[in-house]
């Protein structure tokens, strides 16, 4: 479980609202993580909150009440009767729409700071502060723009550079240990570009099932067109046997899929977006710009790479996703527990802090 910058919280007794926020935000919590009683003390964390939840939650707040919080405050309040009491607290500030998010901070080993992914805050990284080793930080790094007031960054340098200098912020010296998960892997290999550039060691960069050969379809239709005509095949294939294997999980994943492409082309109408998820799209399409833009180059430095070992989707190298053509200095691979979406929840994740605390003492 993170550790909280907050009071300790009572737990003998369940703890009944005080006000008219607290019972709001009881209300919703029950809805959210479908329980009938929830007392103002109760950790978020340990009632099984997740970032998704999270989301639900926060989105319902903001529309009941018209308050903006970001998801990571639970990391610092997890409970009500705190998170209630920091709102006149914490109010004008910008220190809650910080990029940099502590997850795990006590320990004297070097600190990693891992980049979110496309979910954009990094709540889905708590579950690792249970299972690294005791003396491990873990810091996230959430979107920049949030908080609704900011314009989301459209450029690959730039996204990194804000992130590198709220981490510099933090840690002015070094060595530093970073990585991203699935989009936040290419902000990480250009945080780490920019890092050695300024003469700071970085001693490990970590990717968390991120794929590079997705950057090649990028580049111009000549070279993108042969190799989409080239994968077609060995894609059939995998689907054919991804079916065979684990027939409902590979149509519900084809069936979302079709969704979502009906949706782009105009076939399927979108939900109309509100709240938070306004915010989302916006950041999100701002990120899929910058990736679009962002070429990547091969580097004199070696990739930890930690792909989950149950694939719902054809990549063109299973074994290291693209990243032998960058790191010159070789591609070490961990396979993780579950899909892309899971290997950082229960249960999986107990393997991956494993992993990531083995790569991060030998680096």
């Amino acid at each position: 479980m993170p550790e909280f910058d907050a009071t300790e919280q009572v737990k003998d007794q369940y703890a009944v609202p005080r006000n008219a926020m607290d019972s709001i935000l009881v209300t919703i919590w029950q809805e959210a993580l479908g329980m009938d009683k929830l007392g103002i003390d109760d950790n978020f964390f340990e009632l099984g909150g997740h970032s998704l939840i999270a989301v639900q939650i926060m989105t319902k707040f903001e529309k009941k009440t018209g308050k903006k919080l970001p998801l990571a405050i639970l990391y610092k309040y997890p409970t009500i009767r705190l998170l209630v009491d920091s709102m006149e607290e914490e109010a004008g500030t910008d220190k809650i729409w910080k990029s940099l998010v502590p997850i795990k901070t006590t320990g004297n080993k070097m600190p990693i700071y891992i980049v979110h992914g496309d979910g954009l805050n990094v709540l889905n990284f708590s579950p690792l502060a249970n299972y690294v080793d005791k003396e491990q930080p873990i810091y996230g790094l959430q979107a920049y723009g949030l908080n609704g007031d900011e314009t989301p960054l459209d450029d690959m340098s730039e996204i990194a550079r804000h992130y590198i200098n709220e981490m510099l912020e933090h840690n002015p010296d070094g060595p530093y240990a970073i990585g991203g998960y699935s989009f936040g892997g290419y902000v990480a290999v250009e945080m780490r570009k920019q890092l050695v550039a300024m003469g700071k060691e970085v001693k490990l960069l970590a990717m968390f099932d991120t794929n590079a050969e997705t950057t090649i379809y990028n580049k111009d239709w000549s070279v993108k067109l042969p190799r989409k005509l080239k994968r077609q095949f060995p894609k059939l294939l995998f689907f054919t046997k991804s079916f065979f294997d684990r027939p409902i999980t590979t149509i519900k994943y084809q069936a979302d899929y079709i969704v979502e492409l009906g949706q782009k082309i105009g076939m399927i109408k979108k939900p109309e977006a509100t709240g938070i998820y306004v915010r989302f799209n916006k950041i999100n399409e701002k990120h899929l710009s910058a990736f679009k833009k962002y070429m990547l180059e091969p580097f004199d430095g070696k990739i930890y790479l930690f792909r989950s070992n149950h694939r719902l989707y054809f990549v063109d190298d299973p074994q290291y996703l693209g990243w032998g053509a960058y790191a010159r200095k070789g591609v070490m691979v961990y396979e993780v527990p579950g899909d892309h979406k899971t290997m950082f929840q229960l249960p999986h994740a107990k393997d991956l802090a494993i992993s990531l605390q083995h790569a991060l003492d030998n680096c």
